[in-house]
């Protein structure tokens, strides 16, 4: 099994600013199946430690949290089939976390992220930012590579001399600290931001609402390797997403292409018929042609009066004999 080439499948980021009360892990998997979302990225899971869990209607979900304090926390939830498809997974530290899928020619490698606020001090966000460079750096080369989450970077929809990494359907003018740095990353590692690419009113770009209700931010973003940018098709929030959280659920959807394979064409050897204009040459090579055919499907022995025995080999039953009407002379 495969990740699918041609419906292409949908992948979510969400943080759901806590998962600490049981009930709230139900409500996810309802959401998630509800929305149709078979990949979905957490951000503030504020679980302890790291590990793995089956809900109640078998979504399957990876976490990593801090060892000590119910603080930060990332993980992956997958639905029953994509399940199939996870090769490994690794919990990197309470704010990043990494898991890989198998697919058709190129493996699918996932970051989810959670980056510090932008209030947070300089050194913490260096680590932050450190750390999750060495991650990609060490993700399998050949991989689709996407980066996913809530780093808290405010974009913005001016794309001057960034038009690589970026489009012109970012929310808002402002760019932050932390979307600087978001930027920097992307061109250090050739990502481009999705969320970015795709025109939608801006009711479908927002992806954080402070409690004014006036305030709005597009602060979680999807980004991906640009040379698979065309197997990104959509990015947007589902404003009808609920889990009580004052970020909306981010999806995007994704079909994998294959990559186009070159074959080269052998070149065909050309004979020489120019000797076939002498009678002789003609006639050597005849012989010589029938004399390989005839060793090919027969053998011969020799009889007692002097003919000479074809054995025909047969594929379906006993080899089949054939007297000659030649003599050995």
């Amino acid at each position: 099994m495969n990740l699918s080439y041609q419906k292409g499948i949908r992948i979510g980021i969400w943080n759901i600013r806590t998962l600490a009360q049981t009930s709230r892990l139900a409500q996810l998997s309802r959401e998630m199946t509800r929305c149709k979302i078979k990949i979905l990225g957490l951000s503030e899971v504020r679980w302890k430690n790291s590990g793995d869990i089956t809900t109640s209607d078998n979504h399957y979900m990876i976490y990593s949290g801090n060892s000590t304090t119910h603080i930060n926390g990332v993980g992956i939830v997958i639905s029953t089939k994509i399940k199939k498809l996870l090769m490994e997974w690794n919990p990197v530290s309470d704010r990043l976390i990494t898991a890989r899928f198998r697919a058709k020619n190129r493996n699918i490698t996932i970051i989810q992220c959670y980056a510090p606020t932008e209030i947070a001090d300089d050194s913490e966000k260096d680590h932050f930012y450190n750390q999750l460079q060495s991650t990609i750096a060490s993700a399998h080369k050949r991989d689709i590579k996407l980066v996913m989450g809530d780093f808290n970077g405010k974009i913005g929809n001016n794309n001057n001399n960034l038009d690589e990494i970026m489009g012109r359907h970012g929310l808002g003018e402002a760019r932050n600290n932390n979307g600087e740095r978001l930027i920097d990353l992307c061109m250090a590692n050739r990502l481009f931001i999705g969320s970015t690419r795709f025109p939608h009113k801006d009711i479908h770009k927002y992806t954080w609402q402070a409690p004014d209700g006036v305030t709005r931010n597009q602060i979680d973003h999807v980004l991906i390797d640009k040379k698979h940018l065309k197997s990104l098709l959509d990015v947007r929030t589902m404003r009808s997403a609920d889990m009580y959280s004052d970020h909306k659920l981010v999806v995007a959807k994704i079909r994998i292409r294959t990559m186009n394979i070159i074959t080269t064409r052998t070149k065909q050897k050309k004979f020489i018929t120019e000797k076939f204009k002498n009678k002789g040459e003609r006639r050597n090579f005849c012989e010589t042609v029938t004399a390989k055919v005839v060793q090919s499907i027969c053998t011969f022995e020799y009889a007692n009066d002097g003919r000479v025995d074809f054995l025909f080999r047969g594929g379906w039953g006993d080899q089949k004999k054939l007297n000659s009407k030649f003599s050995t002379s």
